[in-house]
């Protein structure tokens, strides 16, 4: 078994080389869309699939809790961006990251401050990846709550007392 740089875990070419050894199929057609579904409804984080020009193939619960915004709510903002990073020099930011995984077809993290429906101002950690499929550039970005990061930190701190 392989394992990824400095980590414990398996790669994804060994659980394809256990499945080859065992005969067992990949998983295809609705099988492939329930383990997707299941797994994007499992992320703890804010999980977003859009294409180049925003428009959402994957927008979970967990984005919808950060944010106040149902999936349908998303779909229907002329730019959600916009709606989410309401101060204009964050959005300015926002976009040129984004930009830039689009240029350069690498990865970008960020932190940035967004609105929520309610109107709460809440700091989220922000990672987008290009993914290349069938000669289309999406972008997979996931989204974290950086208050949820201190309030285990503090968690931590108070247990090691």
């Amino acid at each position: 078994m392989s394992y990824g740089p400095g980590t414990l875990h398996p790669t994804v070419d060994d659980a394809r080389r256990r499945r080859r050894m065992n005969a067992t199929p990949e998983p295809s057609g609705p099988l492939a869309e329930a383990i997707l579904e299941a797994v994007v409804g499992r992320v703890c984080e804010g999980m977003v699939l859009s294409d180049a020009q925003g428009r959402l193939e994957i927008y979970n619960a967990q984005m919808e809790a950060l944010t106040g915004y149902s999936r349908g709510e998303a779909e229907d903002c002329a730019d959600f961006l916009k709606v989410l990073y309401p101060e204009p020099e964050v959005h300015r930011r926002v976009l040129d990251g984004v930009y830039e995984v689009l240029a350069t077809g690498h990865a970008r993290h960020w932190q940035a401050p967004i609105r929520t429906k309610a109107g709460a101002r809440r700091t989220l950690s922000v990672r987008m990846s290009p993914v290349e499929l069938e000669g289309q550039t999406w972008l997979l970005s996931t989204y974290q709550d950086l208050a949820d990061d201190a309030e285990l930190a503090v968690t931590l701190f108070e247990k090691e007392r």
